[in-house]
């Protein structure tokens, strides 16, 4: 009896622990379009192709930074994307002309809460 009782800690151990954590979700932008040197012109979009996987389901914020500030104006209107891996769009566009240095996409949950996020630097 005493090997049935060790078993049985064995296979309890893990839930005493508490629920694993999962890693949260990976991102990887693959490519943009136009280049990251290029000048739009009004209203003209930047979209950002981007790679992911994840436990859970994504909406994908793209956000664009001159400096410290971040800039804002017209974005893609954040879709739920399905959990696993796949590929997701993300855009932006300006009325007005604007300088832009670094570009961010924000990973977001269900309930609008990032989740995770990759940038890169622009001309």
């Amino acid at each position: 009896m005493p090997r049935l009782s060790r078993l049985s800690l064995l296979l309890l151990l893990p839930l005493l622990a508490g629920p694993a954590r999962a890693a949260g979700p990976a991102l990887e932008i693959t490519a943009t379009d136009p280049g990251l040197a290029a000048r739009l012109g009004n209203g003209q979009s930047f979209s950002v192709r981007i790679a992911y996987r994840s436990d859970v389901p994504l909406r994908f914020e793209l956000q664009t930074y001159d400096g410290a500030e971040q800039r804002r104006d017209m974005n893609n209107p954040k879709p739920l994307y399905a959990a696993g891996a796949g590929e997701a769009i993300a855009w932006i566009a300006f009325r007005k002309p604007a300088g832009i240095d670094r570009i961010q996409v924000v990973a977001l949950g269900a309930d609008w809460q990032p989740l995770a996020q990759a940038g890169m630097a622009v001309d």
